[in-house]
């Protein structure tokens, strides 16, 4: 069973995924995670802005389902996985033929989402501003381009809504509920 989460700039994507590896035993994987350890190994400067780039170049070089494809050889169809940082929805249509697939969108108001991005430790080129947040979000809300972060036609995809505007446990609860509900489908 494969569970990918897809949600716009510091929605909770990472603390949902760690929620699910910790407390349900899905082991973690991350677009994120994949195109950083990539780009380090080959030298290039981590950012936000470079890892866009980086990862759509690669995509328009090697074909949409270049990352996906990476994360998918690292995956045995019987675990348990999840998938952290789904932005495009060809990812999506890829995951599915690798296993049992179900996509989570997590959100929360862009107010609350600009506090958390502040908060954050280690990421460097971070929008300073709201107005620059969201201007970064809207770059990859939607493209035509299938290469391209198109973050709103997976949210259409998703089989699961999370809204994280209350505190860790309600976030935890709803995750809870969402793994019941798989589970108990699959039976």
């Amino acid at each position: 069973m494969i569970i990918g989460i897809t949600g716009y700039l510091s929605a909770g994507k990472g603390e949902s995924a760690d929620y699910l590896a910790s407390k349900h035993g899905f082991s973690k994987r991350g677009y994120g995670d994949t195109i950083r350890a990539e780009m380090t190994e080959n030298g290039i400067e981590l950012g936000r802005d470079n890892e866009y780039a980086y990862a759509n170049k690669l995509r328009s070089e090697h074909g949409f389902g270049y990352w996906t494809k990476k994360i998918a050889q690292s995956i045995n169809p019987q675990d348990k996985v999840v998938i952290e940082g789904i932005r495009n929805k060809l990812e999506i249509e890829e995951l599915s033929k690798v296993a049992a697939f179900k996509l989570i969108f997590v959100d929360a108001p862009v107010e609350m989402r600009y506090e958390r991005m502040l908060s954050r430790v280690g990421r460097t080129n971070e929008p300073k501003t709201l107005a620059q947040f969201v201007e970064q979000e809207n770059r990859e809300r939607h493209n035509t381009d299938p290469a391209k972060q198109s973050i709103d036609d997976c949210v259409a995809k998703a089989d699961f809504k999370v809204r994280n505007s209350g505190d860790i446990n309600q976030l935890h609860q709803q995750l809870d509920k969402i793994v019941e509900e798989i589970t108990n489908d699959q039976r």
